[in-house]
């Protein structure tokens, strides 16, 4: 019902118009996550909506807070399952460097590291990705 009343499309924009606010990035992460799981129409809106770019740009502008990376990344994760075009989606989007730079950048942190893991299990299952993954270390 929430995705329905667009929410989704709320949290998208929340996190484009506050790019810069790490706790805004924090809780839309944690929203879609939410809003994503086992939710094929709430991941369709997602992505139509740019979640998937928006968390993306997250992850890079908030390198530096584990907290940002692990909750993108596993809001990722749900909104790459069973999804091709967010899988797609998601690699043009740089998602599959961002979460190699979030392994690299919070080596010491079990939750991202996990968590990471995980997006990346969802994010490989495209070719592309696969050489992104690699290329990116």
């Amino acid at each position: 019902r929430a995705g329905t009343a667009g929410a989704v499309e709320a949290m998208a924009a929340a996190m484009r118009a506050h790019m810069g606010s790490a706790s805004v990035q924090e809780l839309a992460c944690r929203a879609l996550r939410n809003l994503t799981h086992n939710d094929a129409e709430n991941r369709t809106r997602a992505g139509t909506a740019g979640a998937v770019e928006a968390m993306a740009a997250a992850m890079r502008a908030h390198m530096g807070s584990a907290s940002v990376q692990e909750l993108a990344c596993r809001a990722l994760r749900n909104l790459t399952t069973n999804d091709a075009k967010n899988t797609i989606r998601a690699g043009t989007a740089g998602a599959v460097e961002a979460v190699a730079a979030a392994m690299r950048a919070h080596a010491g942190s079990a939750g991202v590291q996990e968590a990471a893991c995980r997006a990346l299990m969802n994010l490989s299952v495209n070719d592309e990705n696969k050489t992104r993954a690699g290329a990116a270390g």
